[in-house]
């Protein structure tokens, strides 16, 4: 007679029901893999394998959708006939809902801006919402104080909202708005020795915009205009004053400095005229020559 041998009942244990994840959260299956009373493989599929499910390439991390199945099944090492699976179903919440907000106001290079501004745009449900300085998922740093931020560029602000209720979160950024800086041209006035100026007379030079001009000395001390808005100096070589200018459109500040340059007066040369008799009549241009030395300008005769 033929011995048979039966081998036991394959047993695996139960897995457990799963708490919610959040939509586009992963999940390691091979946690969830049951024990075994038998030595054998396992292999996660997606759906039944015992109808149209397929073995899942990667269960060390998939992002089921919700109602999604996952079975494991089991086949013994001694008898692939020997087989079982469990099965496991994962329900998915939604992440929370998060409106675009308006721009932030724009604001001048160097100025600070408040996030927190925008937390009631972007949503009124129960929960938490942090401030980023980059994406949070790619090391992004949390923002101490999101009503008092510095841009500096193109940098992005990443709101991350934690909904109280699900635990699920969701992110969505916003840039600041820069308004243009004020562009002040260079000038490089030339004077005589001693010559007073008026400094407002350089501020058409430096820009066309409209807006308010500060000048001060190389003491940084703030020079004010007379009763006709005049500004009167009296500068010596290399002399440098400062100036500030705020446009009324923006607000926004920009500063530069101006530096006189004294020219050299010229050289003029007593001339000796020659003789002539009472009376006579002469041409005094004949002497110019003999006082400029040939240098080019104009001279007048008094």
């Amino acid at each position: 007679p033929a011995c048979v041998e039966l081998l036991p009942q394959v047993q695996l244990t139960p897995i457990a029901a799963q708490p919610p994840v959040c939509a586009g959260e992963d999940v390691n299956l091979t946690l969830l893999t049951p024990d075994s009373n038998l030595d054998g493989t396992f292999t996660w599929y997606n759906g039944n394998p015992n109808t149209t499910g397929t073995p899942v390439p990667n269960p060390g991390s998939v992002t089921p959708v919700n109602g999604q199945t996952f079975y494991v099944l089991f086949k013994g090492i001694n008898n692939e006939d020997c087989t079982a699976t469990q099965s496991v179903t994962f329900t998915v919440t939604p992440l929370p809902v998060l409106n675009t907000p308006p721009p932030l106001p724009p604001v001048c290079l160097g100025e600070s801006i408040d996030l927190t501004i925008l937390n009631s745009s972007i949503t009124t449900a129960s929960g938490t919402l942090q401030w980023y300085i980059g994406d949070p998922d790619e090391d992004g740093a949390l923002l101490v104080t999101p009503n008092n931020v510095v841009p500096i560029g193109s940098e992005k602000y990443f709101a991350l909202f934690t909904d109280a209720t699900t635990g699920c979160s969701n992110k969505l950024f916003v840039q600041a708005v820069f308004n243009p800086q004020p562009i002040l041209l260079s000038v490089v006035p030339e004077i005589c020795p001693g010559e007073q100026v008026d400094l407002t007379l350089l501020q058409p030079s430096l820009i066309t915009e409209t807006g308010l001009f500060q000048w001060y000395d190389s003491n940084n001390n703030l020079l004010l205009p007379n009763a006709s808005g005049q500004i009167l100096v009296n500068p010596v070589s290399g002399s440098t004053y400062s100036v500030s200018f705020t446009s009324l459109t923006t607000g926004c500040s920009n500063s530069t400095e101006v530096t006189y340059t004294i020219n050299t007066p010229p050289s003029l040369t007593q001339p000796t005229p020659t003789p002539v008799c009472a009376g006579t009549e002469v041409d005094l241009t004949l002497l110019e020559n003999q006082i400029t030395g040939g240098t080019a300008g104009t001279l007048l005769w008094y």
